[in-house]
C-alpha cells in the first residue's frame, strides 16, 4: 500500500453512504450501535491481529465489517505479515534482553561480593562464608528467572519463592558441603580484588547497543535467516542484537498500520452502519491498544528513574559502613 493510500484516508472515511442517519437525527445513536456491535475494549487480546477470529467474532453484530476481514486481501496480507514479523521481533528482543541481563547480573554479582568483603571484617568469617553463599544463591536465582523469561515461561507466582528460597538453601548447603572455603577469611583483600577486576572485565566486554560478548555468542549460536513478509525481505542477520529486534519491530508496526488503513479503505462492503464500525473497530484494537502500551510505558519509565535514587542510598549506606569500621 502506498503513502498516496494514506492521504486517501479523510475523505474516505467522510464521505457517508446516501441514505445514513445522521447523528441526532432519529432516535438511533451510531456511536453507541457501533460500541455494542463491537463490544468493550480487552487490554489482554485486542492487541492481537487474528483476522480469521475476528471475521468470525463480528459476523452477527456487524456483518460488513466481517466481510472485510474475511476477503479483503489487503487486510488479510497485512495481519500475516504483521503476525511474522511481530513473532521475529518478539524472538530478537528475548535474545537481546537476555544478553543484557546475563550481564549486569554478572556486574551485580561481583559488586554484591565485592562490597561485603569491604563492609564485613576479616574477623568474622562465619558471615564471610554464609554471606556470600547467599550472594551465589541469588544469583542462580535471578539467572533462573531470565532463563524463564527467555522461554516464556510464566515465573510471576515463583519469582519471589526463588529469590528468597535459593539464598537460604545456599546457607544451608554450605553448612554441610562448604562451597566457600574457611581460608577465605585469611585471604579477604585478595578475593575483594579479584572481584573488582572481574567487575572491570564485565564492564568492558559489556555493549549497551550489540549486548556485549554474550550476545555475540547468542548470535553465533543462533542467527536470523531473512524474513519475508508483506511482499518484502527483511536481512537481518548483520546487524547487532539490539537493531535486530528494533528493525524487526518497526516492520511489524508498519504493517499493523497498513492493516488498519486497508480496513478504513476497504471497499469491499458497504451498510449504513459499515463506516461506524470501521471506526470503532480501529478505535478499539489500534488505538486504545496504543494508548494502554504508552500507558504502561510511561509507568515503567517513572518506576526506571526511581532506581538511580535507591542504588545512590544503598551505596551511602554501604560506605556509612565501611567509615565505620575503618
Amino acid at each position: 500500500m502506498s503513502t498516496a493510500a494514506d492521504v486517501q484516508l479523510f475523505p474516505a472515511l467522510t464521505s457517508v453512504p446516501a441514505g445514513s442517519p445522521s447523528p441526532g437525527s432519529g432516535s438511533r445513536d451510531p456511536v453507541e450501535d457501533a460500541i455494542r456491535a463491537i463490544g468493550q475494549h480487552d487490554p489482554k487480546e485486542d492487541w492481537k491481529l487474528d483476522v480469521a477470529v475476528h471475521a468470525q467474532k463480528y459476523a452477527a453484530t456487524a456483518p460488513g465489517l466481517s466481510k472485510i476481514l474475511s476477503t479483503d486481501k489487503r487486510v488479510t496480507d497485512a495481519a500475516e505479515a504483521y503476525a511474522k514479523l511481530d513473532a521475529c521481533a518478539k524472538k530478537a528482543r528475548c535474545r537481546f534482553e537476555f544478553s543484557m541481563s546475563s550481564i549486569a547480573l554478572l556486574a551485580l554479582l561481583f559488586v554484591l561480593i565485592a562490597m561485603f568483603l569491604s563492609v564485613v571484617p576479616p574477623e568474622l568469617g562465619f558471615v564471610l562464608r554464609f554471606g556470600i553463599a547467599a550472594v551465589l544463591g541469588f544469583f542462580l536465582a535471578e539467572f533462573l528467572v531470565i532463563i524463564a523469561r527467555r522461554a516464556d515461561r510464566p515465573i510471576e507466582g515463583y519469582r519471589t519463592v526463588l529469590r528468597m528460597g535459593l539464598p537460604i538453601i545456599a546457607g544451608v548447603v554450605q553448612y554441610f558441603f562448604p562451597l566457600v572455603p574457611h581460608s577465605l577469611a585469611s585471604h579477604v583483600e585478595d578475593f575483594r580484588n579479584l572481584s573488582i577486576l572481574f567487575l572491570v572485565f564485565t564492564l568492558i566486554i559489556a555493549d549497551t547497543n550489540s549486548g556485549g560478548i554474550i550476545a555475540w555468542l547468542v548470535n553465533l549460536v543462533y542467527r536470523p535467516g531473512l524474513v519475508e513478509a508483506g511482499g518484502m525481505k527483511v536481512d537481518v542477520s548483520k546487524l547487532p542484537l539490539k537493531q535486530q529486534w528494533y528493525e524487526l519491530r518497526g516492520h511489524a508496526e508498519d504493517q499493523r498500520r497498513r492493516y488498519f488503513l486497508g480496513v478504513a479503505l476497504s471497499d469491499k462492503a458497504s451498510g449504513t452502519d459499515l463506516l461506524s464500525h470501521k471506526l470503532e473497530y480501529i478505535r478499539r484494537h489500534h488505538i486504545e491498544v496504543q494508548q494502554g502500551y504508552f500507558e504502561k510505558l510511561s509507568k515503567d519509565n517513572l518506576k526506571d528513574s526511581m532506581l538511580p535514587e535507591r542504588l545512590r542510598q544503598a551505596a551511602g549506606i554501604v560506605l556509612l559502613g565501611a567509615l565505620g569500621n575503618l
